[in-house]
C-alpha cells in the first residue's frame, strides 16, 4: 500500500483529516476576492497550473452535483475544510483532474461549493456534463460559462 492509499484509508476511518488550515484560509480569501475558484488538492490553483495554462481548451464541469453545497454567505475556512473532508475520496481520483469549485451567484447572492473536473476538449467536457445532468461548462481561460449543445 503506497502512502496515498494509506492516507485515504485512514481518512475514511476518520483518523486523519486534511489539516492545512492555511490552505482553507487561502481558499476562503481567494473566493472572496475573485468570486470563485477552481483548486486541485495537489496542483493548487488551476488557473496557475502549467498544464492548464498551456492547453488551448479548458472546460470545467461539476461532476457530483449531489455533493455540492449552497451557502448564504461567502465560504469560510471552516466551510472549505468541512467540504474537503466530506468529499476527500471524490476529490482524490488519480485519473481525473478533480477540483474544489466555488462561485458566487450575483443574482441570488448564494455561494456554491462543488466537485469539478477539468477537461481538455469540448467533447470531453460536454459528455461529462451530460452524464452529470449539467447545462453548462465553465471555460477557465475565458472566465465564462457556455451552454452544452
Amino acid at each position: 500500500m503506497d502512502r496515498l492509499e494509506k492516507v485515504i484509508e485512514l481518512s475514511l476511518r476518520g483518523l486523519v483529516r486534511t489539516k492545512d488550515r492555511m490552505l482553507y484560509t487561502k481558499l476562503a480569501r481567494l473566493h472572496r476576492r475573485k468570486g470563485g475558484l477552481t483548486w486541485h488538492l495537489i496542483r493548487g490553483n488551476a488557473r496557475k497550473d502549467s498544464v492548464v495554462r498551456a492547453s488551448q481548451y479548458v472546460g470545467v464541469v461539476s461532476v457530483h452535483p449531489v455533493n455540492g453545497e449552497t451557502l448564504s454567505h461567502s465560504p469560510t475556512a471552516q466551510d472549505f475544510e468541512r467540504f474537503v473532508n466530506k468529499n476527500f475520496v471524490l476529490l482524490r481520483v488519480p485519473s481525473a483532474w478533480r477540483c474544489i469549485g466555488s462561485w458566487h451567484d450575483q443574482k441570488s447572492g448564494e455561494h456554491h461549493l462543488d466537485i469539478s473536473e477539468i477537461c481538455f476538449s469540448y467533447e470531453q467536457a460536454a459528455n461529462l456534463g451530460r452524464k452529470h445532468k449539467q447545462k453548462s461548462i465553465y471555460l477557465l481561460h475565458e472566465d465564462r460559462s457556455v451552454q452544452i449543445k
